[in-house]
């Protein structure tokens, strides 16, 4: 019998063990937008740049999420972990789930890609 409960032990640590390390990867850098419906900013880098972006390489370090500022239920994810969300687009950059670098506006795809590589770069230092 002693033995049956030791065995039950190691395979729930083994299972917390690996829940554990899936869980870490969600708190990888990411970078989430900030958007509202009506936003004509927010209109133009979707249709301009959403899709290039995460198919690039830098889409792929830093994933994209896109976020309905106007959403409790979608912001209450994001409630202690972000400042307030004034204008939109606001994109955040998070590390380890916490913000750390934001830009707001979006105007052109270069301005864009350099100011996301800019925030990037100053965090990773």
């Amino acid at each position: 019998m002693r033995q049956f409960f030791v065995g039950i032990f190691a395979i729930l640590g083994l299972s917390v063990m690996m829940l554990s390390s899936s869980v870490g990867l969600a708190y990888a850098d990411k970078l989430v937008m900030f958007d509202s419906k009506r936003c004509p900013s927010c209109i133009k880098f979707k249709r301009e740049m959403a899709k290039q972006y995460w198919k690039s390489a830098l889409g792929k370090e830093l994933p994209l999420s896109i976020v309905r500022s106007n959403s409790r239920r979608a912001m209450a994810r994001y409630e202690d972990k972000v400042d307030p969300i004034i204008y939109t687009p606001t994109f955040v950059l998070l590390s380890n789930g916490e913000e750390v670098a934001r830009t707001v506006g979006y105007s052109t795809k270069e301005r864009f890609l350099a100011e996301i590589k800019r925030m990037r770069s100053h965090w990773n230092q």
